[in-house]
């Protein structure tokens, strides 16, 4: 697979041992697109399956009980080859150096079953049944089509994208991106990069491929003389010339 873009990722490596097909191309120019843009998907637009989970709000992190390391979370879902993964943004302050937004520390996790039991043991509220009905909905969610009309393999819904320990998750934060670098979400915890490669490129081939053309259709005449038929006498005998 040949790709094209002008920023690396952390499969971007496999090229040099597996050598370059130019015959799939993977055109990889990401775009970033905020809530508010009419190119913003209308899978993705508020809507209570995917921003009203009673996961999230912005104040959630008033929630979480004293003393404990992280001040917020937020949460990403990332189309990867014809399905969905949700992975979660954990944010604190690193105290040490000082009280700058900049020196905010996120981490970033996958197991749903470590930010479960993170969630249940540090908040005043329990959220076990909320998330485990987000990720049911995500998980079953046929977001084929979404693929096809993006053209892309990779895509990410961030509806944290400004996290950060004191201003939380705004409405404004939630953004689109299309091609998105997936080595800044650490997407390697779940495809290592010689099968996030693979899968790259068996989807680009196989399935983006194969999307099928736009018919276009014939009149009648135009099909009689495609099968070799004069139009004017294809149904009955064409008259001799009289001697």
């Amino acid at each position: 697979m040949l790709i094209i873009s002008n920023k690396k990722d952390y499969y971007d490596g496999v090229v040099s041992s597996m050598g370059i097909d130019k015959s799939i191309v993977y055109e990889r120019k990401e775009e970033k697109i905020k809530q508010n843009n009419i190119k913003f998907p209308n899978e993705f637009k508020k809507s209570k399956d995917w921003n009203n989970p009673n996961l999230l709000t912005d104040h959630i992190y008033l929630r979480f009980k004293k003393k404990v390391k992280y001040d917020t979370l937020g949460y990403f879902i990332i189309g990867f080859c014809g399905k969905l993964y949700v992975g979660w943004k954990f944010c604190y302050r690193n105290i040490e150096k000082n009280y700058s937004i900049n020196n905010d520390i996120i981490d970033i996790f996958y197991d749903k079953n470590n930010v479960l039991k993170y969630v249940e043991s540090n908040t005043y509220l329990t959220r076990r049944n909320n998330i485990n009905d987000f990720y049911n909905y995500v998980e079953n969610f046929d977001a084929t089509e979404l693929f096809f009309k993006l053209n892309s393999p990779v895509f990410i819904y961030d509806s944290a994208y400004s996290l950060d320990s004191i201003t939380a998750i705004r409405n404004y934060d939630k953004v689109f991106i299309i091609n998105p670098n997936l080595n800044e979400y650490k997407f390697y915890r779940v495809f290592d990069s010689f099968r996030a490669f693979q899968e790259i490129q068996m989807f680009i081939s196989g399935v983006l491929g194969t999307k099928e053309k736009e018919t276009i259709e014939i009149n009648d005449k135009d099909k009689i003389i495609q099968h070799g038929f004069d139009y004017k006498w294809s149904f009955r005998k064409e008259p001799t010339k009289k001697k």
